[in-house]
Formats: structure tokens, C-alpha cells, sequence
């Protein structure tokens, strides 16, 4: 099944991720994505549901589902057309949400970015497009993943390579707890003009992606209890989402 057709049986509420492949994607690649994918929409008040699969190349089809149109219940069967067109002005926005977070000019390459161009490099798909009712957009493909990977070598941090090495699992489980309960401290640092977090009592720093329910702004060289998400590349933290911060005394 081509791109146009995959596009054509998508409702307005719909959206779908395209991969030009030949013999599939592993499904560990495809979880981590739609993982990632999700992160970026639960940032807008929405969570994404697989809705179907289709074959050919692979495509991917979901629906961004707001937690209030969750909510509405009757509401749909007294007013079907405004509920479905909040979905569909939900979907434009988790859509353009994506595109944001590959936006190849970024210096900071997303973890969505990332699992895309590890899709493409790792030869499971020749390249990956999202996929609207009535717009397509190419988000990664060898080129686009060669220019992340430059911008990563140039402008992330060495983070882990002059401090600590190593970190035990179960120091990597007791960080995520934390964060979950809100009881993670540290220092907020700046490095080039990007936001990092360094947990007390280590010494490495984690990039910051605050969420857009986040209301009090991280100041550079505060301490800070956080709650928050760490999401995990190669057994390192590789980024912290931060919903909620308060200043901690000094």
C-alpha cells in the first residue's frame, strides 16, 4: 500500500506513520517510536491509540484521543459534529507537534528524532513520513539522519565521558522513582544555551524538556525538587521531562 492510499482512508481524527521498507520494522524500533510519539502528544493533552496496521510498505495508523473528548460520552450522541471536529483540530495539532519535535535545525535532536534516524540507519526503513487526511510530510530518511547524527557529534555536551562512566542500575531505577513520585533534586545548569538537570549526588547532567503544563520557569544554577519522566538511551539517562518544579531552599 502506498503513502496516497494509506492518506485517502484516513479519517480527519487520524494520523499515520509511513515506512518505506522492505521487509518490515522490528518491533522493538516500532514501540520505542511510537513511545517517543507519545510523549510529544501527552505534552498536548492527548494520548495516541494504534487503530490499524497496513501492509506494503508499513504503515502505521493512530489516533490522537484528548482526555476530554474521553470524557464526553453522551455528549457525542447530542453533538457528533462538534466532538468530531475537536478531534480533528486535536489530530492537526499533535501532527504539527511532530513535526516540530524532527525539525532537522534543531541542535538538540528530540528522542523521537533520534528513534526515527535509528530506524533509517539500521536499514529497517528507507525513510519515515507522517502521514494527515490531507497532508504528507517526509520526517526522516538517510540524509536527514546523517545531519542529525553531525549535529549530535557537534553540539551535545560529553556528558558521561569525564565524570561517571558507570552507573548501577539500581541508582538508574531509584532516579526514575523519584521523578515519578516528585521527590527527584538537583541543580538546573545550563550548557550552550540548553537546560540540564544534575541529580544530588552524581555528577552527570541530563537535558531538560519542560512540558507545556509546566508553570514555574527553571532558573540556571537553582536547585530545584522536580517531578517529572527520564527516559533511558543505552542504560544512561537521556533526557528528563519536567511537569512540576519547586525551588528548593538553599
Amino acid at each position: 500500500m502506498t503513502v496516497l492510499q494509506i492518506q485517502e482512508q484516513l479519517n480527519a481524527d487520524e494520523l499515520a506513520f509511513y515506512f518505506e521498507s522492505e521487509n518490515g520494522v522490528e518491533a522493538a524500533s516500532l514501540g520505542k517510536l511510537l513511545q517517543r510519539a507519545a510523549t510529544i502528544a501527552k505534552k498536548s493533552g492527548a494520548d495516541l491509540q494504534v487503530v490499524a496496521l497496513r501492509d506494503g510498505s508499513l504503515g502505521v495508523v493512530f489516533r490522537p484521543i484528548g482526555r476530554s473528548i474521553k470524557a464526553a460520552g453522551k455528549e457525542f450522541k447530542r453533538s457528533p459534529v462538534a466532538t468530531t471536529a475537536a478531534a480533528a483540530v486535536l489530530s492537526t495539532q499533535i501532527y504539527n507537534a511532530i513535526l516540530n519535535a524532527m525539525a532537522p535545525e534543531l541542535l538538540n535532536p528530540t528522542p523521537l528524532a533520534k528513534a526515527a534516524a535509528e530506524v533509517v540507519i539500521s536499514g529497517e526503513a528507507l525513510s519515515i513520513e507522517i502521514v494527515s487526511s490531507d497532508e504528507t510530510k517526509l520526517i526522516m530518511d538517510l540524509t536527514l539522519a546523517a545531519k542529525l547524527q553531525r549535529s549530535e557529534a557537534v553540539n551535545r555536551p560529553q556528558i558521561f565521558a569525564q565524570s561517571e562512566s558507570r552507573v548501577s542500575s539500581r541508582d538508574l531505577v531509584e532516579l526514575a522513582e523519584h521523578a515519578i513520585e516528585g521527590t527527584l533534586s538537583g541543580e538546573v545548569i545550563d550548557v550552550s544555551g540548553n537546560l540540564h538537570f544534575r541529580p544530588d549526588g552524581h555528577r552527570y547532567l541530563v537535558p531538560v524538556e519542560r512540558s507545556r503544563t509546566a508553570t514555574i520557569p527553571l532558573i540556571d544554577s537553582k536547585h530545584y525538587k522536580v517531578r517529572g519522566e527520564i527516559l533511558f538511551e543505552g542504560g544512561l539517562p537521556e533526557l528528563i521531562e519536567i511537569y512540576e518544579a519547586e525551588p528548593n531552599s538553599d
